[in-house]
């Protein structure tokens, strides 16, 4: 099939962009793909300078897919007059500028929603086809061809202020083997990762909706991910045999307590169940099933 998806990047971005990944699963599942978007990528990438010159509106799709993570910034409307037989929006946090986004999405009138967020899924559904469809991880990007040994007793990525430097010291007061990865992107920061019998995700979105992207990279990196949880974590995998979640500080220290080797189990088990339903192939084939295209 014939696709074109809309992404904003940050070509100096430390991280990888959550379009490039999309749009490599895209390929890999055998589509012609084309980007648009405000930089260039490779050949076949179409920037806005196009769309004055009228090149946009000779091609025909299959699917326009539009997608952004932030919703400041939200897609080109001028795909609104492109020839496509399906057109969708992948929307990652609505709830940043819930009103903005439902505007704009009145506004392009698409076919369908995809929506990272679940809490947001769940009252969008009313008005417009939408299904959850959180991050993923990337068989190329968020797993390694060669593994680590685990020297990293429990890690906490992010910068060491607020609740992340808080429970840092719950858990070294009580003992806990317990190391901050910051500073670290792509390739050596999944390293890190894999170092870790267990990382600790302080998921700040917590009743908000979002599921962040820190949840998949765990399960790429074959660690066992604790987290206190978020809306929809029950929809992503199985609390006790492929994460653990603390509800509470004393619950927190109990699960840093496990062995190394129940945390290590944990984490194979998480790291097989995203290969096989939170890729971002999977989530490229689940967008063209629910659009009747495969």
């Amino acid at each position: 099939m014939k696709i074109l998806i809309s992404y904003r990047g940050i070509p100096q971005s430390p991280g990888w962009a959550t379009g490039d990944l999309v749009v490599d699963s895209f390929k890999r599942l055998g589509h012609e793909v084309y980007t648009y978007g405000n930089y260039y990528k490779e050949p076949g990438h179409l920037l806005p300078d196009h769309v004055k010159e009228g090149k946009l509106f000779d091609e025909e799709f299959d699917l326009v897919l539009c997608m952004e993570t932030n919703d400041d910034d939200p897609p080109y409307t001028d795909l609104k007059y492109v020839k496509t037989r399906k057109f969708a929006y992948w929307n990652f946090d609505i709830s940043y500028n819930p009103g903005g986004v439902c505007a704009f999405m009145q506004y392009m009138r698409f076919d369908h929603l995809f929506c990272a967020n679940y809490l947001y899924a769940k009252r969008l559904e009313k008005n417009i086809p939408t299904i959850f469809l959180p991050y993923a991880l990337s068989i190329d990007k968020h797993t390694l061809s060669r593994w680590p040994e685990k020297d990293i007793d429990i890690s906490i990525v992010g910068s060491p202020w607020g609740d992340r430097e808080r429970i840092y010291n719950l858990l070294k007061e009580k003992d806990i083997k317990v190391k901050f990865i910051t500073g670290k992107f792509r390739e050596e920061y999944i390293h890190a990762l894999a170092r870790s019998h267990a990382t600790i995700n302080y998921n700040v979105e917590k009743g908000r909706g979002l599921l962040v992207m820190r949840i998949f990279e765990a399960m790429g990196a074959k660690t066992c991910l604790i987290t206190n949880g978020g809306d929809g974590m029950d929809r992503v995998a199985i609390e006790g045999q492929h994460h653990l979640v603390y509800r509470s500080d004393p619950e927190l220290i109990d699960l840093c307590q496990y062995t190394m080797g129940e945390l290590d189990e944990i984490g194979r088990e998480g790291h097989l169940y995203g290969l096989t339903h939170h890729t971002y192939d999977c989530r490229a084939r689940e967008i063209l099933y629910s659009l009747g295209m495969e």
